[in-house]
């Protein structure tokens, strides 16, 4: 390979890369410019799969180990970055489930869209012809209404991006001049956006819009949960979610879902390997090609892949109860809920082998990467950066649940593993665990509700883990056992896990007035959590009282 095609692969990796990056600078608060930029960004990984772009991205994938390849690592998992973006992993693994496959979806063509535009300019000369209001008030409204939106066009064109801090010079109408700070006027628009908690707004916020002032801080006790209001499908009821119903039945949508679907099935099959093992050599010398985002890119990547398997091919499995009461529904969504409530399911549901899939997401569940998150949420709770530590809580938890199927694997090399893992992170003398420090450390206020959410899942299935682990080496040690001088490292596991009092670990770390409180104000969100985070709290309730 010369120079000048390494340029030309790069120049086209680059090309791709900014493609998927594309996104409005500001939406200004306005719900239809983000779905506008949703729909953009939906239909180029639909166009980028039907003209095999994908599978592009694909060969340099498993070719990225390659002495000529190493220099694309980063450029790849930037791509994956923006294509994953804004996507749910339990979404697009229950796509296939959620549309049926003899339902086709139409392709939009070039003559499709003519004639819907003709359809649609038609339509519009016929309600305009037949709603008529009388010519003096209908001109003066109209000449209204054309005067405020040229005008408000040309402020936001002047702008120039939301960076821009210095004063604008606006002429208006009459030849009248007058100064405007930017950084005044998108603060403005940005009240334009009610702050909304849980999908739910507030008359203070709606006030505060009509006037364009800032809302006061609500106090943290009757609030505890910041951000938008968005919420995932795995922690968040079916249909409660704020990827609304009407968005999900787009064809567009569902399309998109599907692409990526059997994207993400093919790439776990055949790239996770040498991808994730490229880029754990760039962070493991920490390499001064890694940038300030790079972590974080990489944490998410991660995160997405592992709650993508998770949900993926399960949806004729049965959902399981650890407290009691199934999953409520009817037909699909009872279908649907089946699967996300089998993706929560615990150690005693039965026998989860690990399949094809999961050994290259092993690639990621070994030493190094759990002191990679570990270090990161140290770094990120002391320079105070919570949505770097949500990302990276989220990482965790499904580490967590991996761990799990690793330990309950018919493979006896991904239990041996998953042994010395546990050892590690939970039975060793300065154990690695950091989740009692996560949940000291959560405050009314300060997280979302779905980083509470991760986590009590976490915190639900490291115990079950531990109860489990515990009455396994308890049975297979016996009474002649050595325990001063073990035979192999498994024998020493066994005997520091039977040793290993899990009742004492759960008082010393996981009950405080703290941690109660905040497993009651996660409750007191049941109608929007998923069952089975309704199902944890009650089950840490239950352990509390035992």
């Amino acid at each position: 390979r010369t120079t000048t095609d390494h340029h030309t692969i790069e120049l086209i990796l680059h090309l791709f890369r900014n493609l998927l990056s594309i996104s409005p600078l500001n939406t200004y608060g306005s719900s239809e410019k983000a779905r506008e930029s949703m729909a953009l960004h939906r239909e180029l990984i639909v166009l980028m799969k039907e003209e095999m772009v994908l599978d592009v991205l694909m060969v340099i994938g498993q070719e990225v180990e390659r002495r000529e390849n190493e220099g694309y690592n980063l450029l790849l998992m930037e791509i994956l970055h923006h294509l994953l973006r804004s996507q749910d992993p339990t979404d697009v693994a229950l796509s296939a489930i959620q549309t049926p496959p003899s339902t086709s979806v139409p392709v939009a063509t070039p003559n499709n869209k003519a004639n819907s535009k003709k359809g649609a300019r038609k339509t519009i000369i016929t309600t305009s012809t037949r709603h008529t209001t009388p010519a003096s008030s209908a001109s003066n409204s109209l000449r209204a209404q054309l005067q405020s939106e040229r005008q408000r066009i040309q402020q936001t064109v002047s702008s120039r991006h939301s960076h821009f801090g210095g004063t604008l010079l606006l002429s208006k109408p009459g030849g009248r001049h007058s100064y405007v700070s930017a950084s005044g006027y998108l603060s403005q628009h940005h009240y334009h956006h009610s702050d909304t908690k849980d999908g739910a707004s507030t008359n203070n916020n709606t006030t505060a819009t009509a006037s364009h002032t800032p809302t006061r801080r609500k106090n943290k006790k009757s609030a505890p949960f910041v951000g938008s209001g968005k919420s995932s499908s795995l922690h968040s009821r079916h249909g409660a979610s704020l990827a609304s119903s009407r968005e999900m039945a787009s064809p567009i949508v569902q399309r998109a879902k599907l692409a990526l679907n059997e994207f993400c099935r093919e790439f776990v099959g055949q790239c996770y390997g040498p991808v994730m093992k490229s880029l754990k050599n760039e962070f493991r010398r920490d390499s001064n090609r890694l940038e300030e985002g790079d972590r974080f890119i990489f944490f998410r990547i991660v995160w997405f892949f592992h709650q993508w398997w998770r949900f993926a091919d399960r949806s004729g499995e049965d959902s399981f109860d650890d407290v009691g009461g199934g999953a409520s529904g009817d037909g699909k969504n009872k279908e649907v809920l089946n699967s996300v409530n089998k993706g929560a399911n615990e150690i005693d549901g039965g026998d989860k082998t690990a399949k094809g899939s999961a050994q290259n997401l092993i690639f990621t569940m070994d030493v190094f990467m759990f002191n990679l998150v570990f270090n990161s949420v140290d770094e990120f709770i002391e320079r105070k950066k919570p949505t770097e530590l949500a990302q990276t809580v989220s990482l965790y938890a499904e580490m967590i649940h991996m761990l799990q199927s690793m330990y309950v694997s018919k493979d006896p090399t991904e239990r041996m593993m998953a042994l010395g893992l546990m050892d590690r992170i939970f039975y060793a003398h300065e154990a690695m665990d950091r989740l009692p420090k996560l949940l000291s450390r959560w405050t009314p206020g300060t997280y979302s509700r779905e980083y509470l959410c991760d986590l009590v899942e976490c915190t639900h299935v490291t115990l079950k883990l531990l109860d489990a682990n515990a009455e396994r080496c308890k049975s297979a040690l016996s009474d002649e056992t050595d325990r001063k001088r073990p035979n192999d490292a498994l024998e020493r596991m066994n005997i520091t896990a039977s040793e290993f009092d899990q009742n004492a670990y759960f008082m010393r770390k996981f009950v405080s007035n703290q941690i109660v409180f905040m497993h009651i104000q996660l409750l007191s969100r049941y109608s929007v959590n998923s069952p089975h985070v309704n199902r944890h709290i009650a089950a840490y309730f239950i352990r509390l009282c035992k």
